[in-house]
């Protein structure tokens, strides 16, 4: 009986172990595209996300960086905040709902 209660417990661990280190099946996936500064220091860019959501960050030069709301859907255009002294570049971010 102790070797069946021990063969129980190195499975449950391995469950546990497999779930934490899967990916879920809803992870978010997008990008941005034609991306480019407005001529107001504000990054603009075409964004596409499914199972998520995303958002534009423009990288402000001798400032924190700027970024765009959090955007839902499949295709959205997106403005970030104003970089007052230029962009240095830009990335998106996307995080699962």
């Amino acid at each position: 009986m102790k070797k069946l209660i021990a063969t129980f417990a190195v499975a449950a661990s391995a469950v546990v172990t497999m779930c934490v280190t899967s990916t879920p099946a809803s992870a978010a996936t997008g990008s941005c595209s034609n991306a480019r500064d407005n001529g107001n220091g504000q990054m603009i860019a075409d964004c596409t996300v499914s199972g998520g959501k995303i958002r534009l960050v423009a990288e402000c030069k001798w400032a924190p960086w700027a970024y765009s709301e959090w955007a839902y859907g499949p295709y959205r255009n997106l403005t970030t905040g104003q970089c007052w002294w230029g962009i240095d570049g830009y990335r998106y971010e996307l995080q699962d709902l």
